[in-house]
């Protein structure tokens, strides 16, 4: 039976039915009436954190966080590592060979390599927290800040029920 299609806000992430999917975080936020702000939203955890900076204006407001992260830059020892990973792989594969030459020209990019590390790390056999880092399910901290204004609030992220074991 047809049910439809998804928003676009999720995502699957696997070719089986009802496998995993990935579904992106609404965080609504409300500005009095006035002019448009400049305001920085930030998202984090204990370790990892997600900054946004963007104009708003009034009224209720909606930003959908895809749950990803700020990419920290590699430590001297992470980039060997990566490097050492893609250099055991056999790039005569086309799609390796792109990925890897992606790799090498993003240059500065951290949040592009660290998301090639990830759409990749099944294949080159290493930690996936080299890889860009995504919030799973857990408690973070919501801030909206404005100037010296800051107001913050929990954010839960559960996991999707249907997918416990029994």
């Amino acid at each position: 039976m047809y049910a439809g299609e998804n928003p676009d806000v999720i995502r699957p992430v696997s070719s089986l039915p009802r496998a995993r999917f990935e579904v992106d975080v609404p965080v609504y936020y409300f500005v009095g009436n006035g002019d448009s702000l400049d305001l920085t939203i930030e998202i984090s955890n204990d370790s990892d954190v997600f900054t946004k900076t963007f104009n708003s204006g009034p009224g209720l407001n909606k930003l959908m966080w895809n749950r990803e992260f700020d990419a920290k830059p590699y430590t001297s020892d992470e980039e060997k590592q990566v490097e050492a990973a893609f250099a055991k792989l056999d790039t005569t594969r086309g799609f390796l060979r792109r990925s890897y030459t992606r790799f090498q020209y993003a240059g500065d990019s951290i949040a592009v390599k660290r998301k090639l590390v990830s759409d990749l790390y099944s294949f080159l056999n290493i930690d996936p927290s080299l890889g860009l880092v995504k919030a799973n399910a857990g408690t973070y901290q919501v801030s909206l800040v404005y100037g010296d204004i800051r107001r913050t609030q929990p954010l839960i992220i559960r996991e999707d029920p249907l997918l416990k074991e029994k």
